[in-house]
């Protein structure tokens, strides 16, 4: 779902990486398709690392909404330079959302 929000802006703002460029406020489906395609796959790459570095030590339910904010955050700011960006930062965005709210939340009770 991020992935097709954060491509939809790109095509919105006139950034798609298209040759020719799209006009600027127009959405393709094929690019939301592709968005949800890159999105899953990316995002089962840092679901997984995030899960495995910060997520379990907090718990998931606190995770999900700064972690989604952190994605579109990221991913919008990327998006003003280009597709590619918008990737990378996304996921920045979710990594630094993550680790701000570890350090919020204070060190993990011990099992």
């Amino acid at each position: 779902m991020c992935g097709s929000l954060i491509l939809s802006f790109c095509y919105l703002i006139g950034r798609s990486g298209d040759t020719p460029p799209a006009p600027a406020w127009t959405i393709s489906w094929a690019a939301v398709f592709l968005g949800v395609v890159y999105g899953a796959f990316f995002g089962a790459i840092a679901g997984a690392l995030g899960y495995l570095l910060i997520i379990y030590q907090i718990g998931l339910r606190p995770t999900i909404l700064p972690a989604f904010l952190g994605t579109i955050l990221g991913g919008f700011c990327g998006a003003l330079a280009g597709p590619p960006l918008a990737v990378l930062t996304g996921m920045i965005g979710f990594f630094v959302a993550l680790v701000l709210l570890r350090l919020k939340k204070g060190e993990p009770k011990s099992p």
